[in-house]
């Protein structure tokens, strides 16, 4: 399933989708088509399923797209040297600043 029809089936009409929209819509939608809530309805399980593979499909998608804007930022602060350097440099936040980057800040 690719984002647009994953957005399509869970009646998604934000342009910026964040975690807490694509929540909403997904407990919406398993409201409505949960096969417990549909006794009667033989393909409800089926656009039940379907739709949590779109909520995954987007959940992927927001946490790409987050790792990316992190990746980014940790870039950015490397090239201007406010990274703490050492063996655990690439393990820590790109936020968390050197000590002569911080008396830089302060100053």
């Amino acid at each position: 399933m690719d984002v647009t029809g994953a957005v399509r089936t869970l009646g998604i009409t934000s342009p910026r989708l964040t975690d807490a929209e694509l929540s909403g819509a997904w407990r919406r939608f398993a409201r409505e088509h949960h096969p417990d809530r549909r006794p009667g309805d033989p393909s409800a399980a089926e656009r039940f399923i379907d739709g949590r593979r779109a909520y995954e499909v987007l959940r992927d998608r927001i946490e790409q797209e987050r790792a990316a804007g992190w990746d980014a930022a940790h870039e950015n602060l490397r090239r201007m040297g406010r990274v703490v350097r050492g063996e655990h440099a690439d393990a820590v936040s790109p936020y968390r600043f050197s000590p002569v980057a911080a008396r830089e800040w302060r100053a």
